[in-house]
């Protein structure tokens, strides 16, 4: 996963070797030789010690590269930390046991390192432990992070959806009214098919002029919610009335597109 500090070129780099030179210390106080310090502080010990920190800090790195890779979704939080410490503790062991062995017994010749093995073990125990809770601890709020995100993406998309559905649907049953409706007057009436024709232009001009926008003025949402009283009145004989009490201080304010129109064709279609 992007983001995380063991993946940091510049951390892979600097760590084994504070880190070693401060396991290289802790050696020297629990075996009383800090006094080696004044002589070689560069030694080959703790040259050793460097060596098997970076070695041990890679080898976690790329357990815990295969363990997201093996178990990608986040389902237990448990679970996924037992993993994380069986594994990195098993290969802590394997690593750390495998590196002082070849270095007591290859490099140096003493065989009797039993003592030296348990203490480098404990101390690199310690140290992923901690390696381990830091590295989950990170990784959860960027899995946090990210399903927030993604989250939230999901519900602007849809938003934005509905908010597009709203100010471009047609309502098939005004559509199919006004039709008939024009019908009747081009045969009986045309100089109210006319008028007819002008009100139901201005209702769809007005959609096709706003859907492009996330908000209209509110004068030009009641105006739309007018035109439709209007052009129902045609078929409902006037009979519908639109009273309006708005107030003077939100006349300048902005709805989305079609609003009101919607709500004026349900009260009517009720």
């Amino acid at each position: 996963m992007k983001g995380i500090f063991t993946h940091n070129p510049l951390f892979r780099i600097l760590f084994p070797f504070f880190y070693g030179l401060l396991v290289y210390v802790l050696v020297l106080l629990i075996f009383d030789g800090i006094s080696q310090l004044e002589n070689n502080f560069f030694s080959q010990e703790a040259l050793f010690c460097v060596v098997l920190t970076y070695a041990l800090s890679e080898s976690l790195s790329l357990v815990l590269r295969f363990i997201n890779y093996l178990f990608p979704e986040f389902r237990s939080v448990r679970r996924r930390i037992f993993i994380y410490l069986a594994t990195n503790l098993f290969c802590a062991f394997i690593v750390i046991s495998g590196g002082v062995t070849a270095y007591f017994v290859l490099l140096i010749g003493y065989p009797d390192f039993q003592v030296e093995l348990i203490v480098f073990n404990l101390i690199f125990f310690v140290t992923t432990l901690l390696y381990t809770a830091v590295y989950f601890g990170i990784f959860y709020l960027n899995h946090f992070n990210q399903r927030r995100l993604e989250q939230e993406t999901a519900l602007r998309e849809k938003m934005e959806y509905q908010l597009g559905a709203l100010k471009s649907d047609i309502n098939p049953q005004l559509l199919y009214a006004s039709l008939e409706t024009l019908i009747t007057l081009v045969h009986h009436n045309p100089d109210q098919a006319d008028k007819f024709i002008n009100c139901l232009s201005k209702i769809y001009r007005y959609s096709l002029e706003y859907r492009r926008h996330e908000l209209a003025p509110l004068e030009q949402e009641i105006q739309a919610a007018e035109n439709v009283v209007e052009l129902y009145n045609y078929s409902y004989k006037g009979q519908i009335r639109l009273h309006l009490q708005i107030d003077t201080d939100i006349f300048n304010k902005q709805l989305i597109p079609g609003t009101l129109q919607k709500l004026a064709e349900q009260a009517i279609s009720r």
